[in-house]
């Protein structure tokens, strides 16, 4: 007689969501393993199986007419990481930007306890809505929502012991600077040349020292107070996007036309793992080069190689490919792998147009991230002051001044 397999309640998926937080995540603060535990995720994202709310993955909850996604709850290993970064204590006033299902601000009311207070904000009346409904529903009662534009704050309740961004931002706005206690602490995923860190700042005489950095990707922040940034459609047909911190020195269409006309593969004299890529190259480029932008195929493009394949991955419908390059007014020049299978594996450089200067421009930059020790984001040490400020810069960092603040970065 066979025993028919009972499906683990929402209990067991979440004790299972803790002990995935704690064994291969590394989350160890008892407190934060408290709060996962007590709080049950999947009362927060009800339009998703029991099953879908306990992985350790991000679901979309909102969604324009092109399929873009603009609002989620975030991947709870990537919420346990900022959790830890914001270092919580009990009776602690904390400003939540970007509200999403409203998950997050119940785990910090509950590290923040009875007599502590949550506030957290949103761009769009219906995320603050279901936020709202989805608290009142498991009866958090130490939290406001408020419906705002993150980028000012919330002055009423000001001043914070902590602030946390759930969406990616460019700079710092002044409101999260100004609205921080003496020592408070701020979390945000910041835009550093194009990839995004979660870094943890804390407030020092009229100025910000980070105190750690995770590799993180959050949607951006929208309206009035977005960046520059750039995500979007390359060329006539679907399946190639471009994406860049800055605006790039030539036309689309010019890009395009090169991308999909002759190139040149010549060896960089290196191999590269692809645990490199994300959590060192692209930051080493997107700091210290102008032109650094990074291009995606998908699909029939994906197939034509065009894109050379750096990053690869097979999704639903068919090929990803993903690379990164410079760009000038004569040419691309972007990073290719020569060996589909190896990792590490020999580096390579594909140029378009008249590149042959840009090829040499990026070899540079190579060999001195190589020689630097091929450097990880979660070393690297980020100051912002106010724009106005005068600052003395240390030997090897760089300084990028942004709309409100200059940040000041070096790996030590």
């Amino acid at each position: 007689m066979s025993r028919r397999q009972v499906d683990p309640g929402p209990e067991a998926l979440c004790q299972g969501l803790v002990a995935h937080l704690e064994e291969q995540m590394q989350i160890h603060d008892p407190r934060i393993l408290d709060a996962f535990r007590a709080v049950p995720r999947h009362r927060f994202v009800t339009h998703v199986s029991i099953e879908e709310a306990y992985r350790d993955r991000a679901i979309a909850t909102k969604q324009l007419d092109n399929g873009l996604a603009i609002s989620s709850a975030s991947q709870p290993a990537m919420m346990a990481i900022m959790l830890k970064q914001l270092n919580i204590q009990p009776g602690h006033r904390i400003l939540e930007i970007g509200a999403g299902t409203g998950y997050n601000a119940a785990l910090m009311a509950h590290l923040v306890g009875a007599r502590g207070h949550v506030v957290t904000i949103d761009f769009d009346e219906d995320i603050v809505s279901d936020a709202r409904q989805h608290l009142a529903a498991n009866g958090v009662e130490n939290v406001d929502v408020i419906r705002a534009d993150g980028g000012r704050g919330f002055a009423a309740g000001a001043p914070f012991d902590r602030i946390i961004l759930t969406v990616g931002a460019w700079d710092i706005a002044p409101a999260w600077r100004e609205q921080l206690t003496a020592h408070g602490r701020l979390v945000l995923p910041l835009s550093v040349g194009g990839p995004q860190l979660s870094v943890a700042f804390q407030a020092q005489n009229g100025h910000l020292i980070s105190q750690s950095a995770h590799y993180c990707e959050f949607m951006r922040l929208r309206g009035e107070f977005a960046g520059p940034e750039m995500l979007g459609p390359l060329g006539p047909e679907r399946g190639l996007l471009i994406g860049s911190e800055e605006a790039l020195p030539v036309p689309n269409d010019t890009l395009y036309n090169w991308l999909s006309g002759p190139s040149q593969d010549d060896p960089a004299g290196m191999h590269m793992a692809l645990r490199d890529l994300r959590s060192s190259l692209w930051l080493w480029l997107g700091i210290h080069e102008t032109g650094h932008f990074r291009v995606y195929a998908t699909g029939d493009i994906a197939k034509r190689g065009w894109i050379p394949d750096l990053l690869s991955v097979s999704v639903p419908g068919g090929l990803f490919r993903g690379t990164s390059g410079l760009v000038n007014e004569d040419g691309v020049c972007l990073l290719a792998r020569s060996d589909d299978e190896a990792n590490p594996f020999p580096l390579r450089l594909r140029s378009y147009g008249n590149a042959k200067a840009l090829t040499q421009r990026l070899l540079g930059q190579l060999q001195a991230w190589d020689a630097a020790g091929r450097p990880r984001g979660d070393r690297l040490e980020i100051v912002v002051y106010p724009l106005e400020a005068a600052i003395d810069v240390p030997e090897g960092a760089v300084v990028i001044p942004k709309r409100w603040h200059q940040h000041v970065l070096r790996w030590p």
